[in-house]
């Protein structure tokens, strides 16, 4: 490609049709007239040289969808969350990273050391998928659930039987709290509210049964799922009844 000076603004403004957000300045800027000799043309009754004004754009810049400060918000609160692997914890920092320049890189370098406790599943971004897609679908769903024994290996739970334990369950909401991400949903075998860890779900699988209402549940006072009162009522995600107490302190002076 043959470069000239107005090419930096044709590749720009290319970008700008195809969606790119970069801003920029305009300028007016006047220009002296020219006759087809390349010389200067002069007013004949003032003497003057003539010139015309062209609209100029300059101070061009990339326009991002997050500030520095929201990004670095972001990488910390992934670091905090210990149900994330470490390997795809890494991919997401990455791709934070990428939202921004450079010098940003430099100063978010602490992430490269990822703290201890992050738990491998591998199946951890399948299943947050799997599962928005059945509560948008208001399907039920089949997984089996792990826990990790002595031997600090993840296993499924088994029946008294040895044999793995499906877990059947309409799914209405998934939630963090305490770094850790919760699936609220309806174990099919009762009626009332259960909890899931979604970082111990494994093999997963949408069902063709239409979900249970929550509102048909127990402790749900006949209305639909309001999840900022289920997370205020539920500090340490223990699914139970909703309980009112009364707290009476003596005063000292």
């Amino acid at each position: 490609m043959t470069a000239d000076r107005k090419a930096i603004r044709r590749n720009i403004l290319n970008l700008i049709d195809c969606g790119y957000h970069i801003e920029y300045t305009e300028k007016i800027r006047k220009m002296p007239v020219k006759n087809d000799k390349g010389e200067q043309v002069i007013d004949i009754e003032s003497g003057k040289p003539l010139f015309e004004e062209n609209c100029i754009w300059t101070d061009f810049y990339l326009k991002r969808d997050f500030t520095n400060g929201e990004l670095r918000l972001l990488i910390d609160h992934l670091l905090s969350l210990k149900h994330v692997p470490a390997r795809q914890c890494r991919d997401l920092i990455v791709k934070l990273e990428d939202l921004s320049n450079d010098n940003f890189k430099n100063h978010v370098s602490y992430a490269s050391g990822l703290p201890s406790g992050h738990r491998s599943n591998p199946q951890l971004f399948y299943n947050i998928e799997m599962l928005d897609d059945a509560i948008s679908k208001n399907r039920k769903i089949t997984f089996e659930y792990t826990e990790y024994r002595t031997d600090k290996k993840s296993h499924s739970r088994e029946r008294p039987d040895g044999t793995v334990r499906i877990y059947k369950v309409t799914p209405y909401q998934m939630a963090a709290k305490e770094g850790k991400y919760y699936l609220i949903c309806n174990y099919d075998k009762y009626n009332d509210i259960s909890n899931y860890r979604v970082d111990r779900i494994k093999n997963i699988c949408i069902t063709e049964e239409p979900g249970k209402p929550f509102e048909q549940l127990e402790w749900s006072g006949g209305r639909p799922l309001n999840l900022e009162q289920y997370m205020a009522e539920h500090v340490y995600m223990f699914a139970s009844e909703t309980s009112r107490a009364e707290l009476r302190i003596k005063k000292k002076h």
